[in-house]
């Protein structure tokens, strides 16, 4: 009978999505953190699908296996997002945040699967809330980028004016305050900006240049000068 309470079973039963069904069991010998992470940490993230992650159970752990466990969650979070799987990245960083809504890594998470997915105006409160509680200067460029995104220009310029003195070679930080104070209709700062992130960016601003922030300086010849320069060269079909 000692021997049954010793023993318990974490479950973490596939559900949502309509993916694949995916049961593992694991049994937990004790109590040490060590043996009851087994999932999260045996399995390699191509093995774990989502349904086997939105339904996280912390019944029966104890404050250092719950956290433990949110933390090989919060890793597998990241996993999905550098692999681009934002929709299971969302949906386990918002699985975490219902156990522990205080939990930073996992908000800043959820707003970077939200800015991913072009979900700006959910992207906006988060960032700004995990800014509130901690400043980090990625989560202060996305926030201002998310700024940007929701046409809120003046903002944009007040988030970035700070990035961009820390990162002056970032092209995109200077794209980012063209757009910004083009769309307040400051032409030559707008200008100025342009031609920095071109000389940064090169060919890569090219798709940027449509941005419709732009139509403000798009007639002037200082804008049509750098879109000419933001083109790739033409590559001939003669060797």
């Amino acid at each position: 009978m000692m021997e049954g309470k010793m023993k318990k079973t974490l479950t973490i039963i596939s559900m949502a999505l309509g993916l694949t069904i995916f049961m593992t069991s694991v049994v937990i010998e004790s109590m040490h953190v060590s043996d009851s992470q087994t999932l999260a940490r045996e399995n390699s993230i191509s093995e774990v699908s989502l349904p086997d992650l939105v339904q996280l159970n912390f019944e029966g752990l104890d404050k250092k296996e719950k956290n433990q466990l949110i933390h090989d969650y919060i890793n597998i979070t990241k996993d999905f997002i550098k692999n681009g799987e934002y929709s299971k990245a969302e949906q386990v960083a918002s699985t975490i945040l219902l156990e522990d809504s205080l939990n930073q890594p996992a908000l800043e998470l959820l707003a970077e699967t939200y800015f991913n997915q072009q979900k700006f105006k959910q992207a906006e409160k988060l960032f700004s809330t995990c800014l509130k509680r901690s400043h980090n200067d990625r989560i202060n460029f996305l926030y201002g980028v998310t700024l940007l995104r929701n046409n809120k220009v003046k903002e944009t310029v007040e988030v970035l004016s700070e990035e961009i003195k820390k990162h002056p070679k970032n092209g995109y930080l200077h794209y980012c305050m063209a757009s910004a104070y083009s769309g307040m209709d400051e032409k030559q700062k707008a200008i100025q900006f342009l031609q920095k992130a071109q000389t940064l960016m090169d060919s890569e601003l090219n798709p940027l240049i449509n941005d419709k922030n732009f139509n403000a300086i798009r007639n002037t010849a200082e804008f049509k000068k750098i879109a000419s320069l933001t083109k790739k060269p033409q590559i001939s079909a003669q060797q």
